[in-house]
């Protein structure tokens, strides 16, 4: 369904964003002068305020989270491999850790306080949002702890596998059906799925969700085609729009996305894998914005 916006409206909308971005990819060039040279990166989660978290490797045969924020990396190193993967507008950054046999998850403030999270053999924490609630792959199983308890989150018959939550408390992830394809589960519980850019047929998970409704995920042309490439769905509309390749790589996989449509996540090419931000072009952010008016719209209507 096509959304149809007054000039008024879409000029309220495009003020949601940050003029000076300019449009387009940046590599990160993640740095750590203690871990040598780094060889591989990837950009996990951001927030409104444009941080972002990831982990790298430099060969060693070990994991080192990241926090980057204007311009400045800081390492994160809980235990022997640390994985962070989501990170709340409070600096509440959310992740985990493996300590060499086990993994378990964890909780870092700004402050620097940590917490761990253990709720099964191995646990791993992969979104959050302001509110501390939290989804996470407990043995294998995706649970989702609202604040006062932990809920199974599962599609009878299907593996499935959450990721992402906002602040309304809608989750983004994936289930095989019968390849991986995108799933969202609403904060009344009710499922929307399968999800893929039209004209697929294959894979189009989703791993990253803002507050507007917007999602981002990965998808490939056929089975057996290991070229990878983004895209967008607003869960609002049923709209979905394509995300151009990372310049000279062979795929790209957006992991999260805030408000303000930045998208963070990494591109493969024969030299490895490095992350990535990325600032929609004006084509693409008729669709940011348009996710942004209809949950107004909808909030003003409830």
């Amino acid at each position: 369904m096509a959304l149809r916006l007054s000039t008024f409206a879409l000029l309220a909308a495009l003020t949601l964003f940050h003029p000076q971005a300019r449009a387009g990819y940046v590599a990160l060039d993640v740095t750590c002068a203690s871990c040598g040279t780094v060889n591989f990166s990837l950009a996990s989660g951001v927030n409104n305020g444009g941080n972002i978290v990831g982990y790298f490797a430099n060969g060693d045969g070990r994991y080192y989270g990241f926090y980057y924020q204007n311009g400045a990396y800081s390492e994160i190193t809980i235990s022997v491999n640390t994985f962070p993967e989501a990170i709340n507008n409070n600096g509440v950054i959310a992740g985990y850790y493996n300590d060499g046999t086990y993994d378990h998850g964890f909780e870092l403030t700004s402050a620097g306080t940590l917490s761990t999270i253990s709720l099964g053999t191995n646990t791993r924490i992969l979104g959050i949002n302001d509110s501390g609630q939290y989804t996470a792959l407990v043995d294998g199983v995706s649970e989702y702890w609202d604040g006062t308890a932990f809920h199974t989150l599962t599609v009878p018959g299907y593996s499935t596998d959450f990721t992402a939550i906002n602040n309304l408390g809608v989750i983004a992830g994936d289930l095989y059906f019968p390849s991986w394809v995108g799933l969202i589960r609403k904060a009344d519980g009710t499922m929307i799925y399968p999800l893929h850019p039209p004209g697929t047929d294959n894979y189009g998970s989703l791993y990253g969700i803002n507050d507007n409704g917007l999602a981002v995920g990965v998808w490939n042309l056929a089975p057996g085609v290991s070229q990878y490439y983004g895209y967008y769905y607003d869960m609002n509309t049923g709209d979905y729009a394509l995300m151009p390749a990372y310049p000279g790589s062979d795929s790209t996989y957006p992991m999260g996305i805030n408000n303000d449509g930045l998208v963070v996540g990494y591109f493969h090419t024969a030299s490895g894998d490095q992350a990535f931000e990325y600032t929609p072009e004006p084509s693409t952010l008729l669709l940011v914005a348009g996710a942004a008016l209809a949950l107004w719209r909808r909030r003003r209507e409830a």
